[in-house]
């Protein structure tokens, strides 16, 4: 996937994120909200990851591509790891609309340093 794909793939699941938490508060899906924040997230840097001429595994985890994006410039610093490391158990107790504004903003400041 080139950085143009990979920017528009990650629009496409932060605007779906957004277009759910834009639903009444009691039908929101947390761990949806989550899931689809932490693919863009991903998808942004492989983007900036491609856009800068690094190489890296299509099978990267997250965590990866954060230690990658971080060598390259500090900024990406504001990424909170910790709350990106839980989405795998979907009946983990954290999961509520607090947990899905944090991914919604952190989707935002990522946007913000890779230049969207």
């Amino acid at each position: 996937m080139d950085t143009l794909a990979a920017y528009n793939r990650a629009e496409e699941s932060y605007l779906s994120a957004k277009e759910e938490m834009n639903r009444p508060e009691e039908d929101i899906v947390p761990y949806l909200v989550c899931e689809r924040c932490q693919l863009a997230i991903s998808l942004y840097l492989q983007g900036y990851l491609h856009h800068a001429g690094i190489n890296f595994s299509q099978e990267a985890e997250l965590s990866e591509l954060v230690d990658l994006v971080m060598l390259q410039d500090e900024k990406f610093k504001v990424i909170n790891r910790s709350i990106l490391q839980h989405l795998k158990d979907t009946g983990d107790f954290w999961m509520n609309i607090d947990r899905a504004r944090e991914y919604i903003r952190l989707v935002e400041k990522t946007r913000f340093i890779v230049g969207l």
